[in-house]
């Protein structure tokens, strides 16, 4: 039953992750509409058709907020974060539907059950791996919102503000303008 399950999520995966994505986007569209309101430009154009059109400078671009927390598959206790798969999530203060998301695997299963039966010196074929992070399973959650931010950024959108949880790292990462974090952590 478990391989039957596995080989039919793997045969629908793509087709259920290109269907959240439209429902993200029109959930981003409305967002916008409702900030907008019935705003008008000085050209008496509806500023949420023209940033539909692509239309808007960067300094008339809409200016949201959302709330974010990361979920894992399996969280430990206390600070212990040791999930091999994570969501983040952030959600708009006027529509209450997700704006963005973000999914992080540490582990395939279509690799692990491939390595499994291989012999450790047979390379790999070139399958359609989940795997997209690496580090610890705690830091998952500010990689994600900043892809988040940047999704949002390159939809023409600005996350002006957000709402996370007191344990959140994002909290930490947040405190620091670029050159500052930069700076206090020797990076480059």
């Amino acid at each position: 039953m478990q391989s039957a399950f596995s080989n039919i999520e793997q045969r629908i995966s793509g087709s259920i992750q290109q269907h959240t994505d439209e429902i993200v986007l029109c959930n981003l569209r409305e967002e916008v509409q409702l900030t907008f309101g019935n705003e008008k430009d000085e050209n008496n154009n509806n500023m949420c058709d023209l940033w539909v059109e692509n239309k808007l400078p960067q300094d008339k671009w809409p200016r949201i907020g959302g709330s974010t927390d990361m979920g894992w598959q399996q969280k430990g206790s206390g600070r212990l974060r040791n999930s091999k798969s994570g969501h983040a999530l952030v959600i708009g203060p006027l529509t209450r539907k997700v704006l963005a998301k973000a999914l992080y695997s540490k582990m395939c299963g279509k690799c692990k059950r491939w390595f499994m039966s291989q012999p450790p010196s047979e390379k790999p074929p070139d399958p359609d791996c989940f795997i997209n992070h690496v580090r610890a399973s705690g830091a998952m959650e500010p990689i994600a919102v900043l892809e988040m931010y940047i999704w949002l950024y390159n939809q023409c959108v600005i996350l002006d503000w957000m709402v996370c949880n007191d344990d959140s790292s994002i909290k930490a990462k947040l405190k620091w303008s670029k050159e500052d974090y930069m700076k206090n952590n020797n990076t480059t």
